[in-house]
């Protein structure tokens, strides 16, 4: 890796540091890099320090932030930014549950890389309360390897209200198995109730799930939806069949009949991205035959 794309990762660090109102140490917490490591990484004439493995992690870290200048703005991408700001401007609970292969991940990522104060974690299945609490905790920067759950959660509910225009982004919420893990996050919304922004997201299985404990009277789930303040809609792929055309042709795919190669197998934007990509590849071969 030369200079000029050490710079180029050096110069995104900064700006979601700014961004994100994040310290040095901060920011190296939330991605698990040693102090030391952070400190040369920011000093050019200390990069002879830092190995080929922690800048190619670091790239991988950053690579989401530089993709994102090149998004789309579809239908989609706009509806699940108006949510985020809608939650962190007047401080509300949105949820969004879609398909798979909506965007809704790449557009929240989107929106946490290009926003001031927010924070972005991705949940997974094998998450309990104590995993959840403290990947939120170093997704905002504060230092959780150790200490009591109660500590941590209540470090996380300080930071939330006592930073302008907070907004906590919990992506693929839908995955969590054990259900004290969402009422961890019920808890969440109750503390930072008024106080800062939340956004839960995930697959049709979320509302599905939650509708379905409420019924069941589920310890805590009715208390924790009665604080999503809306649903948010996301409109399925067969309602805007022309933003993807119109996505081929920003990719450079405008032949009609390509066009509908790429779409006659797409029910998602995950499928349409992976099909323009193989028509580009295809096109590419042909060109130099």
């Amino acid at each position: 890796m030369d200079n000029k794309q050490k710079q180029q990762i050096v110069n995104a660090i900064k700006a979601e540091m700014k961004a994100k109102n994040l310290t040095q140490n901060a920011w190296a917490n939330k991605e698990k890099i040693s102090k030391a490591h952070m400190s040369n990484v920011l000093n050019k004439d200390k990069w002879v320090k830092v190995g080929e493995r922690t800048w190619q992690l670091l790239a991988a870290t950053v690579r989401i932030t530089i993709e994102q200048n090149k998004l789309y703005p579809t239908k989609t991408l706009h509806t699940i930014h108006a949510a985020c700001k809608d939650a962190q401007k007047n401080k509300l609970v949105n949820a969004i549950s879609a398909y798979t292969g909506a965007g809704k991940t790449t557009a929240l990522q989107a929106y946490d890389s290009n926003n001031e104060n927010t924070h972005y974690l991705v949940c997974r299945s094998s998450f309990g309360v104590k995993d959840l609490v403290t990947r939120i905790a170093e997704a905002m920067g504060i230092h959780a390897k150790s200490g009591r759950t109660i500590d941590i959660e209540e470090a996380i509910i300080q930071k939330m209200i006592n930073t302008p225009n907070c907004l906590l982004i919990l992506d693929s919420v839908s995955k969590l198995r054990k259900e004290a893990a969402f009422q961890f996050i019920g808890d969440l919304c109750e503390s930072t109730e008024h106080k800062a922004g939340i956004v839960i997201a995930g697959t049709e299985f979320l509302k599905d799930h939650m509708e379905k404990m409420v019924r069941r009277n589920k310890r805590g789930f009715r208390e924790f939806d009665r604080r999503i303040y809306q649903w948010v809609r996301i409109s399925p792929f067969s309602e805007n069949k022309q933003e993807a055309v119109e996505i081929c042709k920003a990719n450079g795919i405008w032949h009609e009949g390509q066009i509908k190669k790429v779409l006659e197998r797409c029910n998602d934007y995950g499928q349409l991205y992976n099909s323009i990509a193989k028509m580009q590849k295809a096109i590419q071969a042909s060109s130099k035959n």
